[in-house]
């Protein structure tokens, strides 16, 4: 940990069992069609010690092996919803658009299985409360809605 903390923060740690967190290992720079996420040089990386949170190192390695090979999909499957956080709002009600994805499996005619993801936008007071809260219950195709707002 002397190698990794100054001393004074090495001074300020009790006499417990510490692993390192980094802080700082990722930059996000803007680009014209969004953003992009790229690693940050190792020696810019700032050393945080984190406590033992007390659970085995087989335990952690054996989470780890179980799940290195799951996909990786976030609720808005891993895109990044342009219109979503208030920007796009409802025609029937004023009601800010929610981002949501359905996901969906077809065979092709070959037999070969394929796991799809449909974005799409819906009014949150209808997606609450149904159509006593909006009559807007028609979801709106992300993409095709994006290319809309966004487009000439």
């Amino acid at each position: 940990m002397a190698d990794l903390v100054s001393a004074e923060v090495l001074g300020g740690l009790e006499n417990f069992p510490y692993g390192v967190w980094y802080h700082n290992r990722r930059e996000v720079v803007k680009t014209l069609d969004g953003k992009r996420v790229r690693k940050r040089p190792r020696s810019e990386w700032i050393a945080v010690p984190s406590p033992d949170a007390g659970v085995p190192l087989q335990t952690v390695l054996a989470a780890r092996k179980t799940v290195e090979n799951n996909e990786k999909h976030t609720s808005a499957g891993r895109r990044e919803w342009q219109l979503s956080g208030g920007i796009a709002r409802c025609g029937e009600c004023g009601c800010a658009l929610i981002a949501l994805t359905s996901h969906y499996n077809y065979t092709k005619k070959d037999g070969e299985k394929v796991k799809c993801l449909r974005p799409y936008y819906r009014c949150a007071t209808y997606r609450r409360l149904g159509r006593q809260g909006c009559s807007m219950h028609r979801t709106l195709h992300a993409a095709r809605t994006e290319e809309v707002v966004w487009g000439p």
